[in-house]
């Protein structure tokens, strides 16, 4: 709804026309609640978004030409509002408006099951969103598990490798104290999946987030390159953040990707067994001495 009220779509007008296709595509296309009337520009430009991510079919050439303007500049507009949010450190709405840009550049819902960001046949796909298992369990399972859990054998083995191409980044952290409200974590992450040039092209981007596990304020991030040739070796960083007294239960690192729906990993770290440092600042008080002339020094170059 904020999204659609944006000015770029005030030229987006209704057209008496259209009123019978944008009611169809209202009843079948839409998954989030529109918050304006259809015979208005938000409430059109509403149930086209949510019409193109769902992939539907537009019946009306100017409503599809519409839809196609509507999902570019949606696009740009997300992105932004993701930086503004991201550089403000608000950790709900950076997260929401990052899975908005990658529903409408994927053309799929951020709550669809990841699996479906492939090429795989419809009764398969129906199969895995009736039984929605998470991304952690399948990737555990063996071609014959994959294979028996969608009813057909001949499937397991293409499972296998299409989640051996899902990219996985493994993330160990330890943490080091600085000074009592200063603290150094050492991230190391490291990749596991295959890369596939068809999929992945050269370069893969996500965001390494820091977030106190209570709060939603973002502490510190860091956008992170991985190309295809550093796919095998860890990739360490350090970095500084401050934190409130008294401590939070935790911090979390979150690595998620820029572009693949349900492509998160979490590592949580606790602060059970941490000595933070006693800061006692000292001052010294200055003497109340009368300056000397520089002639003092004897030296003219100095002087």
């Amino acid at each position: 709804s904020m999204i659609s009220m944006s000015s770029e779509f005030d030229g987006i007008k209704f057209r008496e026309e259209e009123s019978a296709e944008l009611k169809r595509l209202s009843e079948s296309s839409v998954e989030c609640q529109v918050g304006s009337p259809l015979d208005t520009s938000q409430g059109k430009t509403n149930v086209l978004l949510q019409a193109y991510i769902s992939q539907s079919r537009i019946n009306d050439s100017a409503l599809s030409s519409d839809s196609n303007y509507v999902a570019q500049n949606s696009v740009r507009i997300c992105r932004a509002l993701f930086l503004i949010g991201i550089n403000r450190r608000w950790g709900n709405f950076s997260k929401v408006m990052l899975d908005i840009c990658k529903s409408i550049d994927r053309r799929l819902w951020a709550f669809d099951h990841p699996l479906c960001q492939f090429d795989l046949p419809e009764n398969i796909m129906r199969q895995i969103r009736e039984k929605n298992p998470s991304m952690d369990y399948l990737l555990d399972l063996e071609p014959q598990e994959l294979g028996e859990l969608v009813h057909n054998s001949k499937m397991g083995g293409k499972l296998y490798s299409i989640l051996s191409r899902f990219p996985r980044i493994n993330i160990e952290s330890e943490i080091f104290p600085i000074t009592s409200n200063v603290m150094r974590i050492h991230t190391t992450l490291t990749p596991a999946f295959k890369w596939d040039t068809y999929i992945h092209g050269n370069a893969q981007f996500f965001w390494v987030i820091v977030e106190e596990s209570d709060k939603s304020q973002i502490l510190h991030f860091e956008k992170f390159i991985l190309n295809k040739r550093q796919l095998d070796n860890p990739h360490e960083m350090d970095f500084m953040i401050p934190l409130s007294d008294p401590l939070p239960p935790q911090v979390v690192v979150k690595v998620v990707s820029d572009t693949w729906i349900g492509c998160e990993s979490v590592n949580a770290i606790t602060f059970q067994h941490l000595i933070r440092p006693f800061n006692e600042t000292l001052q010294t008080r200055l003497e109340r001495l009368r300056p000397l002339p520089i002639k003092a020094l004897q030296n003219p170059l100095v002087e």
